[in-house]
């Protein structure tokens, strides 16, 4: 996986350097300088927190796994497209973006009778990144996105809570060792609103990244020790949607 990463970091600063030697080229939210918003969602396999939350469902209650299973989260996402170069009927541009995605979900313990007691969980996986995007103005209105990648740094964050009557009786929270670095490759739309100022883009992608654990303050790792498997296995297939705002020279 590193040396994909390292490939692609290779990728990046090449054509971005050659897109400084293009023949035209300009900032805005096109390719030109600008900002945007939107939201995102993206998939994973945490195959060490699902088979540990099973465990933890079984222990406590039944000879079953547990009803929840983490898979999707979602949140909104800010960036920049910061440099843009065209050349020959293309455009390349270089980009750096914030997601904020977030799951959650709880059971209730029928064990406890006349008392309501509640297991919430919430997983945070935020992470940032920077991207480069190569694609070809079809319409005025409309580019298409041939090809985006980028490298991503991931932030995981997971609270355990238990409660009871709205009391929150325990709360734990877990996280990992520093961001964990992955990488993505996508494509995607741009429809052309007002040309240069207003755009709406959407991007399709497929996120790589691992994370093998999450502690909490005692360095406890939230990974049972008989699952022998990471916290987050493997990324998934990811969307966003987002509203640019550019401010052409």
């Amino acid at each position: 996986m590193k040396n994909s990463i390292l490939i692609l970091a290779s990728f990046l600063v090449l054509n971005l350097s050659s897109s400084l030697n293009a023949q035209t080229f300009g900032f805005g939210c096109l390719g030109l300088s600008g900002f945007y918003g939107g939201y995102g969602l993206h998939t994973y396999e945490p195959v060490g927190l699902n088979k540990s939350l099973d465990l933890i469902f079984v222990n406590n209650q039944s000879e079953v796994n547990s009803p929840i299973k983490f898979e999707k989260a979602s949140g909104f996402r800010f960036g920049a497209n910061i440099l843009r170069a065209e050349f020959n009927h293309v455009f390349l541009t270089a980009k750096g973006f914030f997601q904020f995605s977030k799951e959650q979900h709880s059971f209730e313990d029928p064990n406890h009778v006349g008392v309501f007691i509640k297991n919430e969980y919430e997983l945070t996986s935020n992470h940032w990144g920077i991207g480069l995007d190569f694609g070809l103005p079809v319409f005025s209105f409309l580019h298409l996105k041939l090809i985006e990648g980028g490298i991503t740094f991931y932030n995981i964050e997971l609270k355990e809570k238990i409660i009871s009557d709205d009391d929150i009786l325990t709360e734990n929270k877990y996280e990992n060792d520093g961001p964990e670095i992955g990488y993505y490759i996508g494509t995607g739309l741009i429809i052309n609103l007002i040309e240069g100022y207003i755009s709406i883009e959407g991007t399709a992608m497929y996120h790589f990244y691992k994370i093998d654990s999450v502690e909490n303050s005692d360095a406890i790792n939230f990974v049972h020790p008989s699952i022998n498997k990471p916290f987050i296995d493997k990324g998934g297939f990811a969307a966003a949607v987002q509203l640019n705002l550019g401010f052409p020279l």
